[in-house]
């Protein structure tokens, strides 16, 4: 009787297992305008702040992105609205004011990655994570 409860808890443990995977979150999922965004370079999580890649972002708003490489600053402008970003510095710029990230903007795998949160709020467009 003893096997047989043992064997009994062994299976319900394997089978609670694999329903755990098959559910599992394979990642961070942006929604833009009711589509979710599929980037080269998916969002990642940096002190408890989403960062995703600037471009990806700003083009599915409709917005233009400008890289000025000198200085290594990236722009996005949209609906008369600028954000002006500097790799690895807290400052930020939005339309010349200046404000205080909380995770700066960094480069991965090539792209430009910035807070989220702070794209949305500066540019008054709701993204869903």
């Amino acid at each position: 009787m003893k096997k047989v409860v043992l064997l009994l808890i062994v299976i319900c443990l394997i089978m609670t297992s694999f329903s755990a995977l098959s559910y599992a979150d394979d990642g961070i999922k942006i929604k833009i305008n009711g589509y979710y965004a599929d980037y080269d370079v998916m969002p990642v999580i940096i002190n408890s702040r989403t960062l995703v890649p600037m471009r990806g972002i700003f083009e599915a708003l409709g917005a233009k992105v400008g890289w000025i490489d000198y200085s290594k600053t990236v722009t996005g402008t949209r609906n008369n609205k600028t954000v002006k970003l500097k790799i690895d510095d807290n400052l930020a710029y939005i339309d010349g004011e200046e404000t205080i990230l909380d995770v700066p903007a960094t480069i991965i795998n090539g792209r430009t990655m910035v807070p989220v949160r702070f794209i949305s709020e500066r540019l008054g467009v709701f993204i869903y994570l």
